[in-house]
């Protein structure tokens, strides 16, 4: 049986759409256990967003996407890098803005580089390192295409 996280903390301030993003998000979270808290959180001042990060119960932050980009001060980003870098999880759900938001906080140099679907065909940028040199990796559809062809060569006796 999987671990479930038993309870989270969604931000649903200003910068995200509380009206119809919010509700959705909290019921996705809860629909595969129906167990899970959800606790809402409204601010990113210094004072609140401290407790919400500091609560021993709570080991993930999910950020839903932004319609525009929170402020947060440099206190916030602080405590936000800490708190995942003791482990905790910070989800972020979203657009570019959080893309930037991410690139703000965490000193990432992320770039939005959207590519149409279907997702499972296209090429993966990851590079694999065997044997003290460098090859890109083939895509999944690519070695699962191989593994079929494998498995059929292999049932007629070749």
């Amino acid at each position: 049986m999987a671990d479930f996280v038993d309870q989270i903390y969604l931000y649903a301030g200003l910068a995200v759409d509380n009206k119809h993003e919010t509700g959705f998000i909290a019921k996705e979270i809860r629909k595969h256990n129906y167990q899970t808290m959800v606790r809402l959180f409204t601010s990113l001042d210094d004072a609140t967003f401290r407790a919400v990060l500091w609560d021993q119960s709570v080991h993930c932050l999910v950020w839903p996407p932004f319609v525009r980009y929170p402020g947060i001060s440099e206190t916030a980003k602080t405590d936000l890098r800490a708190y995942a870098a003791a482990g905790n999880n910070v989800v972020f759900l979203g657009n570019y803005v959080a893309v930037q938001f991410m690139n703000d906080v965490f000193g990432f140099q992320l770039t939005d580089d959207y590519q149409n679907g279907p997702y499972y065909r296209l090429p993966l940028p990851a590079v694999c390192v065997r044997a003290a040199r460098v090859e890109t990796c083939p895509s999944p559809w690519q070695t699962r295409r191989q593994e079929r062809r494998q498995r059929r060569g292999a049932g007629r006796g070749r």
